[in-house]
């Protein structure tokens, strides 16, 4: 029985090692994913993971040495920054499908502009589900290069469409600038949707550009 006893204290010992190290496994990849969230939001260099790691050691060291082991296997090297992004990313993109699927109408708001040398297109979508329950995010930011006329902005909306696979016809409105490449009456992007949108279609133009904003101030 002593024997018995011995051996089941031992394996119990040896379970409990491996629960312990699966769970500050797990610890430390939260922590990272959380910490390169954070870096995200305030577009912080990558590389700051690695200043952050060792700012957490040494606070480690004189408030909670008994977990510094889980702060010394988080990895937060500037490649593995880039890579828990880029899986956040990816993930918001399939919760945002995942809510697409649900719209029983929704909208876009479309609007572009230059940057240093490259013209993006900023759309975002607002959409309700059979509960009257509203979400609104940015879909995509899109760089065009090459030309901005309406037939390109008209082909990045259709490929857009069809990638998050939402259905033209609960397509009720689009928001754009008076643009002529947006707002022109013969072949601008909202005549063009209008043309491929069968039913009731609205065009709305109401974005205002920060320029516009300032020089009013």
């Amino acid at each position: 029985m002593d024997t018995l006893s011995s051996l089941k204290s031992k394996l119990q010992g040896q379970q409990s090692m491996f629960t312990k190290a699966n769970t500050e496994s797990e610890d430390a990849l939260k922590s990272s994913f959380i910490i390169a969230l954070e870096i995200a939001k305030r577009s912080k260099p990558f590389t700051d993971g690695d200043f952050i790691k060792d700012c957490m050691l040494k606070v480690a060291d004189v408030s909670f040495p008994f977990q510094k082991s889980i702060i010394q296997n988080t990895s937060l090297s500037r490649n593995t920054v880039a890579s828990r992004i880029n899986d956040l990313s990816q993930n918001l993109v399939l919760q945002l499908k995942e809510k697409i699927k649900e719209f029983t109408n929704f909208s876009l708001a479309v609007d572009e502009s230059t940057t240093v040398d490259t013209a993006q297109l900023a759309v975002f979508i607002r959409g309700i589900n059979s509960n009257f329950e509203i979400t609104e995010e940015l879909l995509k930011c899109v760089p065009l290069t090459g030309t901005t006329t309406a037939n390109d902005i008209y082909s990045a909306i259709e490929h857009l469409i069809a990638e998050y696979e939402l259905d033209w016809n609960t397509l009720s409105s689009t928001t754009t600038d008076g643009a002529p490449a947006m707002a022109g009456k013969h072949s601008g992007v909202v005549t063009k949707l209008k043309q491929k949108k069968s039913g009731n279609f609205e065009g709305f133009r109401c974005i205002i550009h920060q320029e516009s904003l300032t020089s009013k101030h």
